[in-house]
Parts: structure tokens; C-alpha cells; sequence
């Protein structure tokens, strides 16, 4: 298919055909699952009676990889700037699928680390930064409800589903080819669909964000409103902003890792551990969706303050189980935090600086997330293997958003730019 038609497809579809990247965004960030930790985690324990290797060498591994995989990421925000959303989702599937091929065929620790580089920067990192950055460029005064519309759709269909079907491939197929079914997903159904339906901007086709009405007398132009990556670094809000979502990512990270740990040391089994997870996606999805109606009304900055109070009585709450809180109230408060968090950490980019260079700004902030989530492991798992409680360390750790979220808020009518984003 040529350029030309390409453009008329889109132009002309039935519906505004933001419906259908919103579509495919979901399915991309559905398919960035093989890179997350919800279902590395199902991995964990083959993973370690292979290799030999104890959960804090194994948590090492795994915050050098993820680190090294956010060093990346600007380059691959900036190559979605360049080259399209189209190319780099596509891209992006082709890579992860290589990835997942090189993970079945694992025999040594250098294996281990450079499967877990890949896995991040093409599943967690890549996947995820380029199907947002999709959605955001094409809805701008919808964009709030569309996000947690699109949050909803893939906490059920990816953190819901993805770790069980991922648990039953293993039981059938063993780890090393379930790896490989994971592959042929990416690269088989998610790469053509990619390919033949991903856009980049409804400016390259005529179309407006949101659907709205093209002026016919208005001149003829693709160009859209906003920062460039070096502006928006030299305003405050971005370094808040970054640190609040890298913050987030890293606890909440933490506390997913080692959840069945967490849980045994409260005299709770694995079993439970494993159940909470049906509670956390069903909030989680309640408070996306919902949330999504909140960043059109409210400021996206004071949420982030929200959000990061909630990660705070998170982490709280975990080390009362069983004693002051049950467990099904964690699960919601939790849930209740990554849905805000989800929704938040989609629009904020595009809400405070624009759709100019927002594959660049998003790659860059995207760093920090990666970098978190990095970290979230190993400070805890160090914990517990050297004092025998994870306690101490989830305290102290819970003083970061509650330091971080009040600079915030106080600041809030001072931190937010004055936006061309309205308008992008």
C-alpha cells in the first residue's frame, strides 16, 4: 500500500480512526508483559533452581539489566520522533520477539543478564513508551478518559491474564517454551498488526485530534504545538514529575517482587499471596478508568501527589497484615494506587509540554520509570537476607513519597508550565 492510499484509508475510515490506535495501543501495551515484572516473577523460581543463583543475585541481575535498559530509552524516544510510531512499534515487536528467543535458549548467567537487558528495554521500555506516545498523539481533550479507558483494558487483559496463561504454558511446555510461544505472539500477531494499522499523527492524514472538524479554509499544515526535550528539561515540574513516576515505579515494583516473601513473613502462604492479585487488577482497573475522567478536570501535578501519598499507605499497610489490616483491604489500596498511577503516568508528558517532541520527552522521563524499577527489588530482598524482615526497609522506604508527594502539592500552582499542550 502507497503513501497516498495509506492517507486516504485513514482519512476516510467510518469512524475516527484515533479509535483503532487507541486499539492497538492497548494491544501494545498488553504485549509489552514478557518485559514486566508480573510475569518475569512467574519465571523466578525455574529460573533460580537453573542457574543457581539466590533471589538477591538474581534481584542484582535484574536491577543492572533494567538499568542498563533505561540508558537506552531516550535514543528510542527520540527514534519514535524521527521515524513514527508505525516503524518503531513494529520495530519494537520484532526485537522483543528476537528477545524472547534468545531467553528459551538461556545456559549461563551472562545469558541470564543480557535476556533480562533485552526483555526490559524492548518489552517494559520499548513496547510501552511507543504505544503510549501513539494514543497521547492522537486525543488531546478526550485524552484523560481514553488513557484510563486504555489502563482498564490492559491492567484486566495483561496483568489479569498474562501471568496465569504465562503459569499454564510453563506447566505444559516448561519455561523454555513458553519463551518461545511468547515470541511467536510478538512476532507473528502483534509486529503485522503493527505494521499494517499503527499511525504516527492524524495531522500526516488530514485529521484532527479527538475527531474534530478539519477547517477547510484553515491552511494545510502537520506541525503541532509544544516543547522540545531541552525546554521541557529546564522547567521543574519535569524533574519533580520524573522523580515522582521513577519513585512509584521502584516501590511498587519492590513490593510485586516479593510478595510471596512479604506474605510468608506475615504467616500467610504463597496460595494467598497469588489470590491478591485478582483483587489489586480489579481495583486497579477501576481507579484507571476512573481516574481517566479526573486528569481532564483536575490537575495531572496534585494527582501525582495523590498517587504517591496512596504508594505511601501501600507500603504501610503491608507490614500490618494480619495483624491491624486484612488482606483483601492491601490488595485494594494498592490496586487503587497503581490505577492512579497507570493513568497518570500515561498523560502527564503530553498534558504538561505538548506533542511536539514527546516521543523524546516521554523516552527521557521513561528513563527514570525503567531506572525505578530497577532498584525496587534490591533494597528489600538486601533487607530480608541480611535482618531477616522486610519491615524496617518498607518504613523507611515509605518516607519518599510522603517527602516527595508533599513538595508537590505545596508547589503545585507554581510547578505546572504555561502549557501550549492545550492546544497541541
Amino acid at each position: 500500500m502507497d503513501q497516498s492510499s495509506t492517507h486516504r484509508s485513514v482519512g476516510t475510515f467510518p469512524i475516527f480512526y484515533g479509535w483503532v490506535i487507541a486499539g492497538v495501543g492497548t494491544l501494545g501495551i498488553i504485549a509489552s508483559s514478557p518485559g514486566q515484572t508480573y510475569v518475569i516473577s512467574i519465571f523466578l523460581d525455574h529460573l533460580l533452581e537453573e542457574f543457581h543463583i539466590t533471589r538477591t543475585g538474581f534481584a542484582t541481575f535484574y536491577m543492572v539489566a533494567t538499568l542498563a535498559s533505561s540508558v537506552v530509552l531516550p535514543k528510542v524516544g527520540a527514534a519514535v520522533d524521527s521515524y513514527g510510531c508505525r516503524k518503531a512499534l513494529t520495530m519494537a515487536s520484532l526485537l522483543l520477539a528476537v528477545a524472547l528467543v534468545f531467553s528459551s535458549q538461556m545456559t549461563s548467567l551472562w545469558m541470564l543478564g543480557i535476556a533480562l537487558f533485552l526483555l526490559r528495554l524492548f518489552g517494559q521500555g520499548s513496547m510501552t513508551l511507543v504505544s503510549t506516545t501513539m494514543i497521547n498523539q492522537w486525543w488531546r481533550a478526550k485524552r484523560g478518559r481514553i488513557m484510563g479507558l486504555v489502563g482498564l483494558l490492559s491492567a484486566v487483559l495483561g496483568t489479569g491474564c498474562f501471568p496465569p496463561a504465562i503459569h499454564f504454558l510453563i506447566e505444559r511446555y516448561g519455561w523454555r517454551g513458553s519463551f518461545l510461544w511468547e515470541a511467536a505472539f510478538m512476532a507473528f500477531v502483534m509486529a503485522p498488526i503493527a505494521l499494517l494499522i499503527a499511525r504516527h499523527r492524524p495531522e500526516d492524514h488530514g485529521l484532527l485530534t479527538d475527531g474534530e472538524k478539519v477547517d477547510v479554509n484553515a491552511p494545510k499544515t502537520t506541525e503541532v504545538e509544544g516543547m522540545t526535550k531541552a525546554e521541557a528539561q529546564q522547567t521543574l515540574i519535569f524533574w519533580i514529575a520524573a522523580s515522582g513516576v521513577g519513585m512509584q515505579a521502584m516501590l511498587i515494583t519492590g513490593l510485586h517482587f516479593h510478595a510471596v516473601a512479604l506474605f510468608a513473613d506475615k504467616g500467610l502462604t504463597a496460595a494467598t499471596a497469588a489470590a491478591t492479585y485478582l483483587p489489586i487488577a480489579t481495583t486497579a482497573s477501576i481507579v484507571t478508568f476512573l481516574s481517566g475522567w479526573w486528569v481532564e478536570r483536575l490537575s495531572v501535578v496534585k494527582l501525582l501527589a495523590v498517587s504517591l501519598f496512596m504508594l505511601a499507605l501501600s507500603m504501610v499497610a503491608v507490614t500490618k497484615l494480619n495483624l491491624m489490616v486484612p488482606v483483601l483491604l492491601y490488595a485494594v489500596i494498592l490496586g487503587a494506587t497503581g490505577g492512579l498511577f497507570r493513568t497518570v503516568s500515561g498523560v502527564i508528558w503530553s498534558q504538561l509540554f505538548g506533542r511536539k517532541a514527546l516521543g523524546a520527552i516521554t523516552g527521557a522521563a521513561t528513563t527514570f520509570m525503567v531506572a525505578g524499577s530497577a532498584f525496587g527489588p534490591l533494597p528489600l530482598g538486601w533487607a530480608r537476607d541480611h535482618y531477616g524482615s522486610f519491615d524496617e526497609a518498607v518504613m523507611l522506604l515509605a518516607l519518599l513519597p510522603v517527602i516527595l508527594g508533599s513538595i508537590t502539592l505545596l508547589l503545585s500552582s507554581r510547578l505546572e508550565p504555561s502549557k501550549t499542550s492545550e492546544k497541541a
